[in-house]
């Protein structure tokens, strides 16, 4: 209860504005990668208990609602809790009490282990306050490109939804701090993407006291987006409307669709102002702040291993080598050139495995093919194959020609060997 009185003699200063204009419409032109196949695996929480929300939360201030929340999450980097979302977009305190206004609007909508109104929140006491943050990629398939998505959100206590480009221009989509007197909130707003690929978004959230709620759905189609607090008429619950709640397997966190880390309940993440930054900046060692401000392993070839070096090159992919992230020739045959095979325990082209006699027989330049002839070719992995055995010539009249020419080649790949 005392709780309660901070909370509301805070939001005194704040003006009763119940006939709040909803927010404009969005297009967003590029995502920072290309979209990806498959299921992700989730969005990112990071949360923190509030002592004190008016001044944690900087309630007299609606318009600096996101910063205050971001500023507050980062102030807690040392003693948040972050974890992976597993669930459908449906948390809830399952406070029954009065309207049972944490309910929602999607009843008995999520995993089956969740509770009536919705899966646990990070604190579910309601008398405890405290902010989350969510973030992750939206995975935008081409079936999703210009089409008139409508990100459908209820909230008690108060919610924003920001999208990301490539350029990381901030896009709100939604910002609804706490208000006096409407603490429970039905909200739309339209986002067209203009092009399919991974746009980075972020889910900001704070609980104050008593009923906690944070549902986000979506409907593609015509619908007219509104925002209005959840007892207002006329009252348009989102189920009922044909909204879906959102799917952990709509977002992604690395670039590559890969897990942040081998537990899938586990993640990290960093400060945006370090995003794409040199150095670990907070993340473990071998992990870099990437496009959603989440902590990924450097496993690709623009970061690659412990110290996150870029490939380049001879050795322009980065590879697994027994656990170990580093530079690699080749991830696969496909990396190598002409006839050229992938040795799956080095990362290197291997010429001796290429089908036997093609060099000699059609005068095609050998049994590697030109790339490994030639330092590599244009569409390969660009790598000089060390020799790992001879081919011997073939019996019958072309054999001693055969013979020669092998000797040839073998000696002109010793010098390229030795010269590495």
């Amino acid at each position: 209860m005392q709780l309660r009185r901070l909370f509301f003699g805070s939001l005194a200063l704040l003006a009763l504005a119940p006939g709040r204009a909803r927010a404009a419409p969005v297009t967003v032109p590029n995502g920072v990668a290309d979209a990806l196949p498959g299921s992700g695996t989730g969005l990112c929480a990071a949360s923190a208990i509030a002592t004190n929300p008016s001044a944690d939360f900087d309630l007299p201030n609606p318009n600096g609602y996101m910063e205050a929340i971001n500023g507050f999450i980062e102030a807690h980097a040392a003693d948040r809790v972050e974890h992976v979302l597993r669930s459908a977009l449906d948390l809830s305190n399952n406070n029954s009490s009065g309207l049972a206004m944490s309910y929602g609007d999607f009843i008995d909508a999520a995993l089956p282990e969740c509770k009536t109104g919705g899966c646990d929140f990070f604190a579910n006491d309601s008398t405890m306050a405290f902010a989350s943050r969510l973030r992750g990629f939206f995975n935008v398939t081409p079936d999703l490109v210009n089409k008139p998505i409508h990100f459908g959100f209820y909230a008690d206590d108060s919610v924003s939804f920001t999208v990301y480009d490539n350029e990381f221009t901030a896009y709100p989509v939604v910002v609804r701090p706490p208000e006096l007197g409407f603490p429970s909130w039905r909200m739309t707003n339209q986002v067209t993407f203009s092009t399919p690929g991974l746009y980075p978004i972020e889910i900001l959230y704070t609980e104050i006291a008593e009923h906690a709620a944070l549902e986000m759905s979506y409907f593609i189609g015509d619908f007219t987006d509104f925002e209005r607090p959840a007892n207002q008429p006329p009252i348009v619950q989102l189920d009922d409307a044909g909204f879906t709640l959102f799917e952990p397997s709509r977002f992604f966190q690395t670039l590559n669709g890969d897990p942040s880390y081998p537990d899938l309940g586990v993640c990290k993440q960093c400060d945006r102002q370090f995003i794409n930054q040199a150095g670990n900046n907070g993340c473990d060692a071998g992990d870099y702040c990437n496009e959603a401000a989440l902590c990924a392993p450097c496993d690709m070839a623009q970061r690659c291993g412990p110290t996150c070096a870029p490939c380049g090159g001879d050795t322009p992919f980065c590879v697994n080598l027994d656990g170990n992230l580093k530079c690699g020739e080749c991830r696969a045959d496909a990396d190598c050139a002409d006839g050229a095979t992938c040795d799956p325990s080095t990362k290197t082209c291997n010429t001796s495995n290429s089908p036997a006699g093609t060099g000699g027989a059609d005068g095609s330049g050998g049994s590697g093919g030109s790339g490994a002839e030639d330092g590599g070719a244009e569409g390969g992995c660009g790598c000089r194959a060390e020799p790992t055995s001879k081919h011997a010539g073939s019996a019958g009249i072309l054999g001693l020609a055969i013979a020669v020419m092998g000797l040839a080649r073998s000696r002109r790949r010793t010098s390229r060997a030795s010269s590495r």
